[in-house]
């Protein structure tokens, strides 16, 4: 299993973490609105324990997101530092393998600081849908499906 997949894995059970957190944050705060004093109290405290949780899955998050940008630029460098040892045509194919490789890995960067911004519910799964897509085009592409280069 590649780093890529392995990264995109761990950012969907996160993102599935996320997900139910965030249910049981919105279930925790209505416990509170209808709760008597103790059983307020309780809620009150599953809820700052859910907002604790929620928080760490976050920062999780970020970090392997932020694995994956990491993971694309480490591969244009290598086909950067391929492209000036190579010799005639293959200098041209690798560069520009290495400029599409780049324009892919800006989108999936924008597409990472968007979801990072974005509260978990629709419009956060629509661009996590979005991210994961961008995420296997860059795969595909460092595969050398695309670019004919690995």
């Amino acid at each position: 299993m590649s780093s890529s997949t392995m990264l995109r894995d761990a950012v969907d059970a996160t993102g599935r973490e996320i997900a139910k957190l965030e249910g049981e944050r919105v279930q925790a705060e209505r416990d509170i609105a209808i709760a008597t004093a103790v059983e307020r109290a309780r809620a009150e405290v599953k809820l700052r324990a859910v907002k604790s949780a929620l928080a760490d899955a976050h920062k999780k998050l970020d970090v392997q997101l932020g694995d994956i940008v990491k993971d694309a630029d480490e591969h244009i460098a290598s086909v950067k530092a391929k492209a000036k040892t190579a010799k005639g045509e293959a200098t041209q194919r690798l560069q520009s393998a290495a400029v599409h490789l780049e324009q892919k890995r800006n989108a999936l960067a924008a597409k990472v600081a968007t979801l990072k911004q974005t509260p978990a519910g629709k419009e956060w799964s629509a661009i996590k849908a979005e991210l994961d897509a961008s995420v296997d085009e860059l795969r595909k592409l460092q595969q050398g499906d695309a670019a004919g280069v690995t």
